[in-house]
């Protein structure tokens, strides 16, 4: 066969071409590659990235256009998890997908080669070799020949990256860097990606070199000892690659390996943003000097440049004067604040504000528990300020927004901080370690900080003992750890509160009546909530739907019992019902799709749903809390099962991303056939998942025919600016359903 095959020389180059040569040349194919970064392949990929792609991911769409014209395929494998228990990325989860909708976009017709790899399904590189059978046209016997030829090429690479060298020096046979004559030892880290394309870390590793500097890599450290690392963790860390990074940094510091670290992260890359500061919180135990180096395409090489200089200058200045005694040289860890333990009886717990009434729930919850509450102050500019001062500058800003929360919870009494839980790949799982860690280590507050976990892969004991740590009682000695949809298909089939099936405690079923009761109330709120947003466009009396708002989710807050608050549901819906309408105003249908927290919080969203309602727009939300933590995936607020939203995604994101990356897909094509006038998206700045679906969405608002405005916010965004984004877009569907009635297409 005379099939060329493409590997652009980006993203996982760097770790597996070696293995992706020797399979496709085993199979008689001619492999071929980009040519390394420059500066024209970085622009044409620059020209097509939406901006808050990480500049790696930019560079990388640059070598895969340049490869278009020049092979029959490209290989692009979605490496979801390279070890059983975590992900890589959602960049790299949806790459397959942005770019085959990019070339697609741009009347390309090349093929893309996207096989699945996830260790935590043990589809193994093997395993994705074995499923471009029939894309390629070759035998299983020969592939798995060529699999093993393959596997020897990675084992040989690894081997070599062991022993010292980087992966250009052994693509190039080239011999690797000594250490004599070198006087200081210094660990660079960050993606393989970013270390050792050298265009776009600037020759980083280089020019520390050039200053006799002996440097070494995350990829130079046994697995072994990086996995204790790894360990030492406050839960388990889900991005494999960051496990890598690290583990490293852990030997480092704890063997005193080095003299100093370089991290370099690529703005605005997630996983960074939150790893960044337990790594310089490692090196700071251990009095390790250490510079983060942010890289992206505005970052110039004289800076670079200054930044190694006056680090590696302050290093020797260092060890020259503890050589001569000037100062002492301390190998002292810096102590780790106490755990703390409080009482029951003394515990003020707080947790972060989400929403119009999440917090009404909250505090219901725990005053059935019998635990002191404190609501956080509604969010505000000094909110936003105080969180924007201590979180890292690239994490998302929800996190931002809690940090805000949390402090001044805690100046007001809190003692006790409580934050959902996940298991990645969206930073969202990391906000309480990296919340804890900021406030008690850099802050100096003293609390306790609970996290409860979602009930799946774990089982319902973590989630249960969560509960029971607010209050304990007699309590059934196992907790069994089944899914919550098995435990939820029982439930049904025996119409009966599933914490009854097991033989637990009269105690566990009174807390399983607490979150039963609690959930309610939420969902009773949600849909007072969607009604709200349905009705306000046809009020007649401009403002009455707010009023009636405020006295329905009143209503709801005072019902204590299960009983109470259904009876309060329904009376808060009839009050809705009763409000004097228009219903012959020709009112535009509007989407509001895009990332949980952005969609429910007013004070960041500039309060979209009231000002879309009050311009006479339809909304229908693609996201309710009550749907989002219900066992089921059934969306009972919302209207559509989470299946048939994947379903609808899949021409477009046929894989999940994490978060509502692929909701927002699966909502936005639906929209667009159930006859919408547009869809809004909203995502926080740097946001992973609803990054990959804004690459995406271009596309399918041509396909679809569907105008979609894409809103992104951080803490720079203006009301303004947004309201007069809003106002151009409304415009825009109105003149557009205009040349619809006048018998044009849209």
């Amino acid at each position: 066969m005379d099939l060329k095959i493409g590997i652009p020389c980006g993203l996982l180059y760097f770790k597996y071409f070696l293995m992706w040569e020797a399979f496709f040349e085993n199979l008689g194919f001619k492999v071929v590659k980009s040519k390394p970064t420059k500066k024209k392949i970085l622009n044409s990929g620059l020209e097509v990235a939406e901006n808050e792609l990480c500049l790696p991911v930019k560079a990388f769409f640059g070598h895969a256009l340049a490869l278009t014209d020049k092979v029959d395929a490209i290989f692009i494998p979605r490496v979801s998890s390279v070890d059983p228990s975590g992900y890589t990325c959602p960049k790299l989860l949806g790459l397959p997908d942005i770019v085959t909708n990019l070339i697609k976009d741009l009347r390309i017709t090349t093929k893309i080669l996207s096989p699945i790899v996830d260790f935590r399904e043990k589809d193994y590189w093997g395993t994705a070799f074995e499923q471009m059978g029939e894309e390629i046209s070759c035998k299983s016997s020969k592939i798995k020949k060529a699999a093993e030829k393959a596997a020897e090429a990675q084992r040989k690479f690894h081997n070599k990256l062991q022993q010292g060298f980087l992966p250009n020096e052994i693509f190039a046979n080239k011999k690797k860097q000594v250490k004599k004559g070198n006087d200081l030892t210094i660990g660079v880290v960050g993606h393989s990606y970013l270390l050792y394309d050298s265009y776009l870390s600037m020759n980083l590793i280089k020019k520390v070199r050039e200053r006799r500097a002996y440097v070494i890599t995350p990829e130079m450290v046994p697995q072994r000892k990086t996995k204790k690392g790894v360990v030492s963790f406050p839960k388990p860390l889900f991005w494999n690659y960051q496990k890598e990074i690290f583990g490293a940094v852990y030997t480092w510091t704890h063997q005193k390996e080095i003299d100093g670290i370089i991290h370099l992260p690529a703005f605005p890359c997630g996983p960074d943003s939150v790893m960044g500061t337990f790594i310089e919180n490692e090196a700071k135990k251990f009095g390790v000097p250490i510079t983060p180096i942010s890289i992206d395409e505005h970052t110039g090489q004289a800076g670079v440049e200054t930044r190694i200089e006056a680090f590696i200058d302050m290093i020797r200045r260092k060890k020259r004067a503890v050589a001569t005694k000037i100062v002492e040289k301390s190998s002292k860890e810096v102590k780790r604040s106490k755990k703390t333990r409080i009482p029951r009886s003394n515990r003020v717990v707080s947790f972060p504000r989400m929403g119009r009434d999440t917090h009404l729930v909250l505090k219901y919850m725990f005053d059935e528990l019998g635990v002191e509450c404190i609501i956080p102050p509604p969010t505000t500019e000094k909110t936003l300020k105080l969180g924007v001062k201590y979180a890292p500058e690239t994490i998302c800003l929800p996190l931002k927004i809690n940090m805000g929360n949390y402090i001044q919870t805690l100046e007001a009494g809190a003692n006790v901080l409580i934050h959902a839980g996940g298991c990645g790949p969206c930073r969202f799982g990391f906000y309480g370690p990296l919340a804890e860690l900021i406030l008690k280590e850099e802050l100096g507050h003293n609390f306790q900080f609970k996290i409860v976990e979602p009930p799946g892969a774990q089982g319902l004991q973590v989630f249960a003992d969560f509960f029971r740590y607010f209050n304990p009682g007699k309590v059934a000695p196992i907790f069994l750890p089944a899914t919550k949809r098995i435990v939820h298909s029982i439930a049904s089939f025996t119409e009966r509160p599933w914490i009854e099936l097991f033989g637990l405690t009269p105690h566990d079923y009174k807390l399983w009546k607490i979150v039963k009761a609690s959930f309610s109330k939420k969902r009773a709120f949600d849909l007072v909530d969607k009604k709200i947003l349905e009705t306000r466009c046809y009020e007649a009396n401009p403002g009455n739907t707010s009023k009636v708002y405020q006295k329905a989710i009143k209503l709801i807050d005072c019902a204590q019992t299960l009983s109470e608050i259904e009876e309060a549901q329904k009376e808060a819906l009839r009050f809705i019902e009763n409000i004097d309408q228009d219903r012959s105003r020709d009112v535009l249908k509007v989407a509001l799709v895009g990332e949980f927290y952005i969609l429910l919080e007013p004070f960041i969203n500039f309060d979209i749903e009231n000002w879309l309602g009050q311009r006479g727009i339809y909304i229908e939300k693609g996201v309710y809390t009550s749907d989002f933590i219900a066992p089921t995936k059934e969306n009972v607020v919302g209207g559509i099962h989470y299946d048939t939203l994947v379903e609808e995604a899949k021409p477009y994101l046929n894989y999940k991303v994490g978060g509502e990356g692929l909701p927002t897909i699966g909502h936005t094509v639906l929209s667009a056939k159930g006859g919408f006038d547009g869809v809004i998206h909203l995502m926080p700045f740097t946001c992973m998942p609803e990054t990959v679906a804004k690459q995406i969405l271009p596309r399918v608002s041509n396909e679809e025919n569907i105008p979609v405005l894409s809103l992104v916010i951080d803490e720079q965004t203006g009301k303004a600016g947004v309201e007069t984004r809003l106002e151009a877009f409304i415009d825009l569907m109105r003149n557009r359903r205009e040349l619809v009635k006048g018998g044009r297409k849209r």
